[in-house]
């Protein structure tokens, strides 16, 4: 799909268009999108950003969610992390950003613009105020005590899933905060912040630091979730997966981008393996999904199966690939907006079918608890579309993009300030997106030994469906 903008064409991928595109009564070469607001809708126009443009918009501009302050003067743009009392600034930009110069959308009354950056589906809405506050870059924070404080800032500030994680959040900060003093050391304070976010079981929280002259990362160990004993006994009736089953299944087996992507067919099953929605799929999709259909087609594949077990993640625009590939008409995959703000209104992400489809026959999803992240997004896209059925485990249920946070000493912090809906409006962070049939899917380490004969039967069932 093309739109027009300032005279030239901007194109958006194929397969991916934004949810509530619509065009306006603008002048010829805008283009225009509409938002909501708290009095309704908006004309935004959308126009090419040159030097003169940018000089209309200098001034101090807040990011609803987000915490990003940009000063634009002399050409450059600043860009500052701030919360509450706390500011600092993080990069200057000398000149126009491509993502800036590609999609800005100008408000009426020039209180407000709307970019894109990274994903071409979302928009960041930022205002105008008066001017940077006093805090910013004119307080010395480095201390342990004022590192502490930035971070419960933050986290207070910007994450919004305490209750669905079960985190007693204000009486850990209130514990962990009285051990802090001056001279605490670096180590020390790495591992007393690490303290504080090992209390949230969530894939998207971390934290990176130089401390002593090494690089150190913390990230709270995931919790696996108990299976119900119905689960555990349709298994053992029906058969079960495991995790990497596909060269024990498949004859004709190929693995393609380092076995990111594999399929084969087991039978008159096809078999579609998905391990990433990592970045250097995003132009790699097309090719393996081309001969993984013509393979299907060849051997006469009644069903299709799609493995999306251990999934790590990666990118929307991968996962929305991927799905439109298996699309009929257009859907809406997923909707989102910031979670640290009342204000944000909700922003669908429609995807366009992308021909030729791959399998128009019936097809299963199967996920266990380490489908995470984009691949929760590749799933939320599947689900939407009428003829997939999901069996397995509920995903690890960290859906959110991941906010990254400088802290004044250098270090950053790593959170989820996003709120993801699926195409029915449901909520799953935290939850992870339950199956229509729940089987505990095995590792290889802990499998049944006879994880082929049982995983045919498990084929053999899909087919009562």
């Amino acid at each position: 799909m093309q739109h027009r903008c300032a005279g030239r064409f901007l194109l958006i991928g194929a397969a991916m268009v934004y949810g509530s595109l619509a065009h306006a009564n603008l002048s010829e070469g805008d283009r225009a999108t509409v938002f909501g607001t708290e009095n309704g809708a908006e004309a935004v126009s959308f126009r090419e950003v040159d030097s003169a443009s940018l000089l209309s918009l200098e001034g101090v501009w807040r990011s609803r969610g987000y915490g990003w302050l940009w000063q634009i003067s002399d050409g450059r743009i600043r860009i500052y992390d701030a919360v509450e009392s706390y500011c600092v600034h993080r990069e200057t930009y000398f000149g126009i950003p491509e993502d800036f110069s590609r999609s800005l959308g100008l408000h009426p009354g020039g209180a407000a613009f709307s970019i894109s950056i990274g994903d071409e589906t979302y928009r960041y809405r930022f205002d105008r105020i008066g001017a940077l506050p006093a805090a910013c870059g004119t307080e010395d924070r480095s201390g342990p005590e004022a590192i502490f404080e930035t971070a419960v800032a933050i986290f207070t500030e910007h994450y919004p899933f305490f209750r669905e994680r079960d985190v007693a959040w204000s009486e850990t900060v209130e514990f962990l905060s009285s051990q802090v003093s001056p001279d605490l050391s670096e180590e020390g304070l790495f591992a007393l912040l690490s303290r504080l976010l090992s209390q949230i079981d969530d894939g998207h929280i971390g934290l990176s630091a130089m401390v002593e002259g090494r690089e150190r990362w913390f990230s709270p160990p995931f919790k696996l979730r108990q299976v119900s004993p119905e689960a555990i006994e349709r298994s053992e009736q029906v058969g079960y997966w495991t995790t990497g089953i596909a060269s024990e299944l498949s004859d004709n087996l190929v693995r393609v981008s380092n076995g990111q992507i594999q399929y084969g067919t087991i039978e008159d099953t096809a078999y579609l393996y998905i391990g990433s929605t990592g970045r250097s799929l995003r132009r790699a999709v097309n090719g393996p999904l081309d001969e993984a259909r013509a393979l299907f087609r060849r051997e006469g594949s009644k069903r299709l199966i799609i493995d999306l077990t251990d999934n790590t993640g990666g990118t929307d625009e991968t996962a929305r690939r991927f799905v439109a590939r298996f699309a009929r008409s257009p859907v809406v995959a997923y909707s989102k907006r910031a979670g640290d703000t009342v204000n944000d209104p909700l922003q669908a992400a429609w995807i366009e079918p992308a021909d030729p489809p791959i399998f128009e026959g019936p097809v299963t999803v199967i996920t266990n608890q380490e489908t995470i992240s984009a691949g929760e997004i590749l799933l939320m896209g599947l689900r939407s579309l009428p003829n997939i059925d999901h069996i397995g485990m509920a995903t690890r249920g960290s859906l959110s993009d991941i906010l990254t946070k400088r802290l004044p000493n250098g270090w950053s912090l790593d959170l989820a300030n996003e709120i993801y809906l699926d195409h029915e409006g449901r909520f799953y962070e935290g939850i992870g997106i339950p199956p229509d049939v729940e089987i505990p899917i095995y590792s290889k380490q802990n499998a049944p030994d006879d994880a082929k004969e049982a995983a045919k039967r498990l084929i053999d069932y899909l087919d009562s469906f």
